[in-house]
């Protein structure tokens, strides 16, 4: 793949500033949007004044101000967008306004600014903190701002303390609407982002049965259809009995896909009733022993070796931690069967005070990269459900090994052993 060109100066700040501006009309923290749309003013109000735009002869230290002001609150609104929950950037947005806020009503002597800056670094902290408690700082804030303003005390008449006050409540009634429906499009997000996982789950479900259904309507005419001639056995191209296996796998198949998707449907973790003590050594050995026919019966001469404390007991529920463990070894089967040879399979169970740890793993080539990158990207079931690396397979083996952990409170984890070999680890609490 041939290497991409390094991004230029002017095309990295073009992409910043369309992000930035994303954020500013898509962003549902009011707080940060109203700090970007006051750097964009704030550096309006600079370009006007060293331009010479207002006719008024803006003195060049608040020119600058401006300019340093809009440079700090876009960084802090970037911070704020990326880090919702952060809140130093909050504070420091608060603090350099206030100190912004001074300088100006101490350098310009301007009626109509002190109804606007008096008030800013309060609304900004209420903002802030979505808290009615910074209105207490409104006499403190006009105390400076009389002191500082060359028209002193004669500046606050009752009609822009008044029209303050008005402000204040707007602004809260403004910020308490638009925090509810920050809050509704979360919660509305969150479940239509719940109600794709089932849908997508059900189309899953749905495809996997209709495999199964479409070899029962082809077996199903032909076993009607040796019921209703009954030929001489040695007439008949296909034997009774082996439609009755084929028939049999594919009821065994259906029972196993039902099973699965029970576990995977679970939610959390165990019940207490359903948490009871296990002898991990006759489970094991009942899956080695069925294991082991299931390699006979496909000529693979393999073995599985279990070394299990005879003493060794889990707590959790039989069916789910054996349809585990079932799932690894069949696994396992299908690796060595794709890679005939000599292959063995290990089973190794270690037992402290606090967890039970099985580890099951093969003499194979691996798991894939891509798979176990998949894997390890995957934070969700429905992100981890239905891939697979083996034609018409179903997709469930590894998200049911995972979530069999767990719902017993425990841990999965997939990896390639140094000296060769798929390894999968299932970490169980002892609760």
């Amino acid at each position: 793949m041939p290497k991409q060109a390094p991004l230029s100066w002017k095309a990295r700040g073009w992409r910043w500033i369309k992000q930035w501006w994303q954020d500013i009309v898509h962003g549902a923290d009011p707080f940060a949007t109203l700090t970007a749309i006051l750097a964009l003013f704030t550096g309006l109000i600079g370009i006007i004044g060293a331009f010479n735009l207002d006719y008024g002869g803006a003195p060049t230290g608040v020119i600058l101000l401006d300019f340093g002001v809009a440079l700090c609150l876009g960084g802090l609104a970037w911070w704020m967008f990326r880090q919702p929950s952060a809140m130093w950037p909050r504070w420091i947005v608060v603090s350099v306004l206030t100190l912004a806020c001074f300088y100006v009503l101490a350098t310009i002597p301007s009626d109509a600014a002190v109804v606007v800056l008096t008030m800013l670094p309060i609304l900004m902290a209420m903002l802030a903190t979505r808290r009615w408690w910074p209105i207490a700082f409104y006499p403190l804030s006009v105390t400076i701002v009389a002191s500082l303003h060359t028209g002193g005390w004669q500046v606050f008449t009752p009609a822009i303390i008044a029209f303050n006050i008005l402000e204040f409540l707007m602004l809260w009634g403004v910020t308490s609407q638009a925090v509810q429906f920050a809050k509704a499009r979360v919660k509305t997000e969150a479940q239509l982002s719940k109600e794709q996982q089932v849908r997508q789950f059900m189309r899953f479900f749905q495809h996997e049965l209709r495999s199964y259904s479409n070899s029962l309507d082809v077996l199903l005419p032909m076993l009607n259809q040796q019921l209703n001639e009954r030929p001489a056995p040695e007439q008949s191209a296909i034997q009774p009995q082996e439609l009755v296996s084929v028939l049999q796998s594919t009821a065994d198949s259906i029972r196993q896909l039902t099973t699965e998707l029970l576990v995977l449907t679970r939610e959390g973790q165990l019940l207490p009733q359903q948490r009871m003590p296990i002898q991990l050594l006759p489970l094991l050995q009942s899956e080695q022993a069925e294991s082991q026919a299931e390699m006979q019966r496909h000529g693979l001469n393999s073995t599985i070796q279990i070394a299990c404390p005879a003493e060794c007991i889990v707590i959790g529920d039989a069916l789910f931690l054996r349809l585990a463990v079932h799932t690894i070894l069949q696994n396992a089967i299908e690796a060595l069967l794709r890679y005939p040879g000599e292959g063995q399979i290990f089973i190794q169970v270690e037992q402290s005070a606090q967890q039970t740890t099985i580890d099951i793993y093969d003499t194979g080539k691996g798991f894939p990269a891509d798979l176990l990158e998949h894997l390890k990207q995957a934070q969700s079931l429905n992100q981890a459900l239905g891939w697979t690396t083996k034609i018409g397979g179903s997709g469930l083996g590894m998200p049911l090994i995972r979530h069999v952990a767990m719902l017993h409170g425990g841990t999965a984890h997939f990896m390639n052993r140094p000296e060769g070999g798929a390894q999968i680890t299932l970490q169980l609490p002892q609760v």
